[in-house]
């Protein structure tokens, strides 16, 4: 059995205060799945308890605590009679094979070279929509894969899901795919107690991610080995070895309180960690080994989780928090300080519990009932107070030990700024982690704005609305206004950028404490990008031009800029080429730019060589994992557009062709560009270049870049 459902709690509360006084014997689940061919689904196995950290004894405790430190309570669920409403879901799963049988014996032209998907850490593969192992090449597009043989160079078949495919991996022979589905399901939950029953009708949460795994010994008869689910949106995934991480992310409160589940099952209570005081989704962590299908699970109950890092030894998730989070109860408390005491008693519990709302329209009923001089007196009294103070972004990082199935949670370190991407993190020798930010310093500003009187209060909203039928328009009229509450103004906080700079952080894993940084790098600009070469760590800003930085970190408790070049336009991806050469990738007056830096001097850094397209952009710009490169024959591949655009159903931006470049140590020469309309991806396999889109795969001889074949998928 395969499935998918989330129980909600939002109204075990309001049940337990219902029969408190009676003795509940059984609570179970109904619900049923028809997946079909008696698929098996992954074998859970029993982890040591993470014994650092909180985890909760009951699902009773549990809530109890979402209840306490909740922002905001969505409804409870309607509570009915007893029901018989529910829904199956069936998992379709379809496979269309062109019917010859394949046997896989050495063939011509393969060497057993082969590209891999671009990604940061070697060895630490990465999720993408197409893949190769060499003998096959794997294509998700929308709820289907598509798989070429790549050995014949002919279209093989496709594996048909009823979700939409997140992306793919390949390994070994195993294909291995995640999928996430909106899926919307009643669950009965059955209260029995000594003289009656209860049955409570909940509606689940929306998102469920699944993860499929296939043998394609044969790609002509693909064997779906087994499959499991979790709840929550996938942030991102780690394959090391034949060990998938998989991060999905799902709210604490979807329209209710929600608890994760694998599969058919709750996540046990004793296995929900508590991190953030004050969570808003539960990150969930499923490690699975794609071999056996033994994995294991954890959650823990964060903030939102925006990009993720992992190293050999450990897991990162970095979540960025804006600086009004911190912010909002230190104004308050500033403002509650120039308050009468009795109003300052109303608003103190408030704030506490984090009701920052209702304590500022308690505030504006209170300055609304005063003369404009008085106001004026407290709003320049707290403005006098707020401009001693300074508030940034700031990025929390959740630091993971992984071995395998199991995970050690190592705590979690605050920096100021916010990071750009994943490769703003970098581990350094195993022992300390590297992290770029961008700091934006705020003051806030406390303004009482006066309210002119409208002679008409009613207020015209004109709705229009387009479809097959035609267009319709209509007006409402709605008498709502800030004049009805009697105020002849309204107060507020507003922040005001005041700085903006970089900063560089070294924090040592052994204590997650920030042993060294560089503070007030490029002030006023952004990062754009940055990346590990050895000792060095490139850092490229931007505003009008673009410093590109080297960072010795040799010495972590004392990293130095050693030097920094400035040139024209800016660079979005950096790839080291060796030691002593870089490539960036960017955009220069409209222009792509690919450059090729030597940083064999990092007190003199050289721009050694400079190519520029126009009129054209790339999607290596906004995902590297276009990039591709052939160091054996020192060629780049890079997909180009005139304009970059999105495909429906199509995880990833399309180009028109892809530039093929050669490079030296000095020198870039752009070989060819091969046309090939909504183009996603390059690959070589042996001596052939794959060009590949969604609909179609296009062969051609490496050397001389001449079409062999195009391979049309079904």
């Amino acid at each position: 059995m395969d499935g998918s459902k989330i129980i909600i709690l939002g109204a075990i509360a309001l049940i337990v205060g219902i029969l408190l006084p009676i003795m509940m014997h059984t609570i179970f689940f109904q619900g049923t799945r028809n997946i079909g061919n008696n698929i098996r689904t992954g074998i859970e196995v029993n982890v040591p308890k993470i014994e650092e950290m909180n985890s909760f004894s009951s699902y009773s405790e549990l809530l109890n605590y979402l209840n306490k430190t909740s922002v905001s309570i969505s409804s409870n669920p309607e509570i009915k009679g007893v029901s018989s409403i529910e829904k199956s879901i069936v998992f379709l799963t379809t496979y269309v094979s062109t019917g010859e049988t394949l046997s896989y014996e050495a063939q011509p032209g393969t060497s057993g070279r082969y590209s891999s998907t671009n990604v940061q850490v070697m060895g630490i593969d990465e999720p993408d929509i197409v893949k190769t192992n060499g003998k096959i090449i794997a294509i998700a597009r929308g709820n289907t894969v598509y798989i070429v043989d790549a050995l014949r160079n002919i279209y093989a078949g496709k594996i048909v899901l009823n979700s939409t495919i997140n992306s793919i991996y390949l390994s070994g022979n195993n294909l291995i795919v995640l999928t996430t589905m909106n899926r919307e399901f009643n669950i009965l939950k059955k209260i029995v107690s000594e003289n009656t029953t209860f049955t409570i009708t909940f509606q689940a949460p929306r998102w469920i991610s699944e993860i499929y795994v296939f043998s394609i010994s044969d790609p002509k008869q693909p064997v779906r080995q087994y499959n499991i689910s979790i709840t929550g949106t996938i942030v991102s995934s780690r394959l090391k070895d034949d060990i998938l991480y998989i991060i999905t992310q799902q709210p604490v409160y979807d329209r209710i309180i929600t608890i994760p589940l694998i599969g058919e099952h709750l996540l046990p209570p004793e296995k929900i960690y508590l991190v953030d005081k004050q969570p808003i989704h539960y990150t969930n962590i499923v490690a699975l080994n794609i071999t056996s299908g033994k994995f294991s699970a954890y959650s823990f109950l964060t903030g939102s989780t925006s990009w993720v890092y992992m190293s050999h030894k450990h897991l990162v998730l970095a979540s960025s928090n804006p600086y009004w989070l911190a912010y909002q109860e230190h104004a308050l408390r500033i403002i509650a300080k120039y308050m009468p005491e009795e109003i300052k008693k109303q608003i103190e519990p408030l704030i506490e519990s984090n009701n920052y709302y209702k304590a500022l329209e308690i505030i504006n009923d209170y300055l609304n009932k005063l003369d404009q001089e008085n106001i004026t007196k407290i709003v320049n009294n707290i403005n006098a107070e707020f401009n001693t103070l300074n508030f940034t972004d700031y990025t929390k990082l959740y630091i993971l030990d992984i071995n395998r199935l199991s995970l050690k949670y190592m705590g979690e370190i605050e920096v100021p700024g916010t990071i750009l991407d994943q490769f703003s993190i970098e581990e350094y020798k195993n022992n300390y982690l590297i992290v770029a930010t961008t700091v934006r310093n705020y003051k806030l500003v406390a303004r009482f704005h006066t309210i002119t009187p409208a002679s008409n209060n009613n207020f015209e909203i004109t709705v229009t609305i387009t479809d097959s039928s035609g267009t319709k328009k209509w007006s409402m009229f709605v008498n709502k206004s800030l004049v009805e509450h009697g105020w002849k103004g309204f107060f507020s906080v507003v922040p005001k950028q005041v700085l903006k700079y970089n900063e560089l952080h070294i924090i040592g894993l052994s204590d997650l404490k920030i042993i060294s940084k560089l503070s007030n790098l490029a002030v006023n600009e952004d990062i754009k990008a940055s990346r590990l070469v050895g000792d060095l760590f490139i850092l490229v800003t931007y505003r009008r031009v673009d410093p590109l930085f080297a960072i010795n970190i040799s010495d972590p408790r004392n990293p130095v800029v050693l030097g920094y070049l400035e040139i024209p336009g800016y660079n979005e991806y950096l790839h080291p080429i060796s030691r002593n050469l870089i490539l960036g990738i960017g955009v220069d007056n409209g222009k792509l730019m690919v450059s090729l830096y030597n940083i064999n001097d990092p007190e003199n850094i050289l721009l050694v060589a400079k190519a520029t397209l126009s009129p054209l952009l790339s999607p290596v710009l906004q995902d590297y994992h276009a990039f591709t490169i052939d160091p054996e024959k020192k060629l780049v591949f890079i997909p180009v557009a005139t304009a970059l655009f999105r495909l429906e159903n199509v995880r990833a931006i399309s180009g028109d062709a892809v530039a093929v470049i050669k490079y030296s140590n000095n020198s870039l020469v752009v070989l060819k560009i091969i046309d090939h309309p909504y183009i996603i991806r390059t690959l070589y396999i042996g001596d052939k270049l794959y060009t590949i889109s969604p609909y179609m795969v296009r062969v051609f001889n490496e050397e001389t870049l001449e079409l062999i074949k195009t391979i049309w998928l079904g």
